[in-house]
């Protein structure tokens, strides 16, 4: 693994179509995201807000039941409430680009580069950080594995958003328990929104070698839970952020479903050395002056010496 290099593991023709046209698609994590990987942040997720929610309820000395449907007031409706948001938020499109910190790992190139006959692309990571500053809609975040650090972000950001929502309590004798249940219309979709980012960060420890980084796009487009907020800016211009652009939604048709997409256009960032590395899969029958040739035409100075073979055994 090299410092500040991360690698995108593609086909050849994927590979084809973010050197030529200069930009990366960003894909509906909804649509292409394992269901288990899901479970395990929101099983994670509702773990850490139930034992946070205990704590709140214990001033009102009253024992609720988090899954108790007939409950009219307290943890369980507030339980409840916050499980339609962050299903529904869950169920709108979040676009996301994968990396790995590892540019020639085999589980990589069978999983996600044609079963290795595609292409590493070495990024420059220190310049994605931008994108954190330049648009609140962006992250750019490394996945996390181990469970006891996962449970900790969660847990840290649950109590940060109730701390900064405490002090606009009106009544100052309303135990805090009292004020979220009476408040839970606006503060159950506040709270499933804020945790979206952190929960597409979560995977199970088994997955831990990838050393994955995300650029993760979740633009708020959920209207029934926060009707104030204008998405039309999502669909009709592009986007600028510093040095990078991004398209409005699109979508594309597969035969059994319509999928949503954005793309990233890098061009700008071509003369920074935004890729500065590219390695060729264990089984790709392009060789190193192919690969250099077919950037150079495309305004790419790379050097030679850094588009390499993979050297991972494969059968």
């Amino acid at each position: 693994m090299k410092n500040n290099i991360i690698y995108h593991y593609c086909s050849t023709e994927s590979f084809f179509s973010i050197i030529s046209n200069k930009c990366l698609r960003l894909s509906d994590i909804t649509k292409t995201n394992d269901h288990l990987e899901k479970e395990w942040a929101l099983n994670l997720q509702d773990e850490v807000l139930e034992n946070i929610l205990d704590k709140i309820f214990k001033e009102k000395s009253i024992d609720f039941d988090p899954y108790k449907k007939d409950d009219i007031l307290g943890y369980g409706n507030f339980f409840d409430i916050f499980k339609v948001c962050q299903e529904d938020f869950y169920n709108s499109p979040a676009f996301i680009a994968c990396f790995s910190k590892n540019g020639d790992l085999l589980s990589q190139w069978r999983g996600y580069a044609a079963d290795g006959t595609g292409i590493s692309i070495g990024f420059n990571e220190l310049l994605f950080y931008d994108l954190d500053y330049t648009d609140s809609d962006f992250n750019f975040m490394e996945v996390i594995y181990k469970k006891r650090k996962q449970i900790e972000i969660i847990k840290t950001e649950i109590s940060e958003y109730f701390d900064e929502i405490k002090p606009i309590k009106m009544n100052p004798a309303e135990s805090f328990g009292a004020y979220i249940e009476n408040n839970n219309d606006w503060i159950c979709p506040r709270l499933a929104l804020r945790l979206l980012p952190i929960n597409y960060s979560l995977k199970n420890t088994a997955f831990a070698e990838e050393c994955e980084k995300r650029v993760m796009y979740i633009p708020k487009i959920n209207i029934i839970h926060i009707p104030e907020i204008d998405i039309n800016k999502y669909f009709s211009s592009p986007i600028e952020m510093g040095y990078f652009q991004l398209s409005p939604i699109k979508y594309r048709a597969k035969p059994d479903e319509i999928i949503a997409y954005c793309e990233l256009n890098f061009n700008k960032l071509i003369d920074r050395g935004i890729i500065s590395e590219i390695i060729i899969g264990p089984k790709s029958k392009s060789n190193i002056m192919d690969i250099y040739g077919f950037m150079k035409s495309f305004g790419y100075d790379i050097n030679p010496k850094n588009i390499k073979l993979s050297t991972a055994s494969y059968k």
